[in-house]
């Protein structure tokens, strides 16, 4: 994801920003620890693609992280883009080192996800080249399913 990101010509906040982008989902850090060690804007962005941990739900949380995407200005936007692109990638391996299909539970969700940020990203910056890369790689999961 973050050479997708520095190969776009994006700069060093944003790569960072991208690296850490699931570090407050996944870990004990807060925002305070970002911003001690990496500075407002990194912050910032991180926040800006950071689920809301109060939904329970997976489909509502990720369906308010898509509205706070949508809200967040082009960098948001291309953070949560190119791992969009970086995790359809992922599925495709997963599903096929699992001997899974695209209908299992464990990887359907996730897939709905991908497609419904799709739909945001088309809407808010249809142009962006991630949009495209990203359908693609939907397109490339639905037409050569993994294992073929």
């Amino acid at each position: 994801m973050a050479s997708l990101l520095w190969a776009r010509g994006y700069g060093e906040e944003v790569v960072v920003a991208g690296i850490l982008h699931d570090l407050l989902e996944d870990t004990g850090a807060l925002a305070g620890d970002v911003r001690e060690r990496f500075g407002d804007r990194v912050t910032e962005l991180v926040l800006a693609v950071t689920e809301d941990p109060t939904i329970a739900r997976f489909a509502e949380r990720k369906e308010a992280l898509r509205a706070q995407v949508a809200r967040g200005g082009p960098e948001v936007i291309a953070i949560f883009a190119a791992d969009k692109v970086a995790k359809a990638r992922e599925l495709r391996s997963q599903v096929n080192r699992h001997h899974a299909t695209l209908d299992d539970p464990r990887f359907r969700r996730r897939l709905d996800h991908y497609e419904h940020s799709l739909t945001m990203l088309r809407d808010v910056e249809p142009e962006h080249p991630f949009v495209g890369q990203l359908a693609f790689e939907l397109w490339a999961l639905h037409a050569l399913p993994p294992g073929d």
